[in-house]
């Protein structure tokens, strides 16, 4: 049982990060403000105004931007060569991530749902009805601590102001550190 155990670690960690990835995101920018009430981008002007922050000052650029492109670069021999994005997909680990899925049951993508919900929806109650935190500022730390860019940059997107970036700078790295320490950890553990 326990080395059942250790061989799917690697693909419980890339089902996690793939669900956690997708409900970040749609947590942190779409549910989170409705259950908190709140709309973004009201209070956003609000924490500009607070904060003195003015959009259209002289000589002041901020490096926020709607959208990113990215490109990768492939090497000339690689086998990747005239391959879709499906087909390299495919070639990496979703053969075994999938026969990992049907050994392990459904239990592992919902453990996957919960592991990543839970923190979240307790952050966001929290820090809203206990710290009394501004809505952009929780949702960007929130964002930080689950070292998810991605949610920061929808959060920036849906309130139409970078200042979500306040509260996911201080956040992240504290994310990233626990990240790398309690994984670590529990993968000591369960290896004993």
């Amino acid at each position: 049982m326990k080395a059942r155990l250790i061989s799917h670690i690697a693909v419980a960690d890339a089902v996690c990060y793939i669900s956690g990835t997708v409900i970040t995101i749609w947590f942190i920018s779409d549910l989170a403000p409705k259950l908190l009430g709140v709309d973004l981008s009201a209070e956003a002007l609000k924490l500009e105004k607070e904060l003195g922050f003015v959009r259209q000052a002289p000589g002041i650029v901020s490096g926020w931007r709607p959208f990113e492109l990215r490109a990768f670069r492939i090497g000339p021999n690689s086998p990747l060569i005239g391959c879709t994005v499906a087909e390299c997909e495919a070639r990496a680990a979703g053969e075994r991530m999938f026969a990992a899925l049907r050994e392990a049951g459904i239990g592992l993508f919902l453990g996957g749902i919960v592991v990543t919900t839970t923190p979240m929806i307790v952050g966001l109650f929290f820090g809203r009805y206990v710290l009394k935190m501004n809505p952009l500022l929780l949702l960007g730390g929130l964002a930080g601590a689950m070292t998810m860019t991605a949610a920061m940059a929808a959060v920036q997107v849906r309130s139409n102001s970078p200042v979500a970036v306040l509260g996911f700078t201080p956040a992240v790295p504290f994310g990233h550190i626990l990240l790398t320490t309690w994984g670590t950890v529990i993968v000591g553990v369960i290896a004993g």
